[in-house]
């Protein structure tokens, strides 16, 4: 009994928990940013092809995920026309700054069923195993970049070491005991993800070449979000070791996977900022290079959102979903 009522009482306080914190973190960002003016200042005098590249950087990088949908949902039998794979992602990653937590996902899936007929179950398996696929390829990246700094220059980060070898070995936990259950008792969230990802990867196992397809798209991932990073550190006037900044991008996109709050606003700032401090590169370094590349990125999403907000509303009308991905009533 005290078990469903903390569970009733969680359910009530979750979202105004979420946004209080999510205030919180804008506050916290908006206060490092006016008291570290001065070192922002560099943009002013950036060269403006310096700019320009990071912006063509960030919309390659944007639209990675759109062709990992794409290759996903084909695996299924599924044919997604131009506005399902780059329009509704593009929308949905506008959204997830001001929808409720991952209520952006509930928006994709009702879409996909309605317009492709996928199912939710289908859905979820696509979304599983494109999450532990992309999470499989950034452990070994993050891995490999740790391994460099250690080889090449005697840094050794034990917590972010520790933090990846634990991740690790919670997935690998997590896959056996939930094979291991029975599928009725498969009810905790982590076990329904990992059964979706299994169920997800059973039906692609004859397509091997796809599912190649999309860890090799994950990987070019990692690499333009290092050139992202790269970039963004020119601008600020720093100089960083490349194994430093493949670190610090698995950590980034981490931090899409793993939602907090929404956007995760401010803690890919302080989880890399604190990755910078670990590695020898200065926390202030790594928080200002992270801001500026989040800036970079809602820019990015809003002009690309905004461009395919029509078309994508003309489709969601039509189907009858709303902007939440509830069904609208019929007058």
């Amino acid at each position: 009994m005290k078990a469903e009522k903390l569970k009733r009482l969680w359910a009530k306080l979750k979202k105004p928990v979420i946004y209080t914190l999510y205030a919180l973190m804008a506050l916290a960002v908006a206060l490092y940013v006016y008291n570290a003016r001065e070192d922002f200042g560099a943009l002013l005098t950036a060269n403006p092809w310096q700019i320009a590249l990071l912006l063509a950087i960030c919309f390659v990088t944007t639209h990675m995920p759109y062709l990992s949908r794409k290759i996903s949902m084909e695996m299924q039998g599924v044919k997604l026309a131009l506005v399902d794979y780059l329009g509704m992602p593009a929308v949905r990653s506008l959204l997830v700054y001001v929808l409720p937590l991952r209520a952006d996902l509930v928006l994709s899936a009702a879409y996909y069923k309605r317009k492709c007929g996928v199912t939710y179950a289908s859905f979820a398996s696509v979304i599983a195993v494109e999450n532990l696929l992309a999470i499989f390829v950034w452990l070994l990246a993050g891995m490999g970049g740790l391994l460099s700094a250690g080889l090449r220059r005697g840094v050794w980060p034990w917590p972010i070491w520790a933090g990846m070898t634990l991740l690790c070995a919670l997935i690998a936990a997590a896959v056996l005991i939930t094979l291991r259950l029975p599928e009725g008792r498969r009810k905790n969230k982590v076990a329904v993800f990992i059964s979706d990802a299994i169920a997800g990867f059973q039906l692609m196992a004859k397509r091997t070449g796809k599912v190649f397809a999309l860890a090799l798209l994950a990987l070019i991932h990692v690499f333009i979000n290092v050139s992202l990073y790269y970039a963004a550190y020119a601008i600020l006037g720093y100089r960083v070791e490349i194994d430093s900044i493949i670190v610090f991008s698995v950590i980034n996109m981490f931090s899409d996977v793993l939602i907090i709050v929404p956007g995760n606003l401010g803690v890919r700032e302080a989880l890399t900022g604190f990755a910078a401090f670990l590695m020898g590169d200065g926390f202030g370094a790594g928080l200002q290079a992270t801001l500026l590349m989040r800036a970079s990125g809602i820019l990015m999403h809003l002009l690309i959102g905004l461009c395919w907000a029509y078309p994508v509303h003309r489709e969601l009308k039509k189907l009858g979903i709303s902007a939440e991905g509830g069904e609208r009533r019929k007058e």
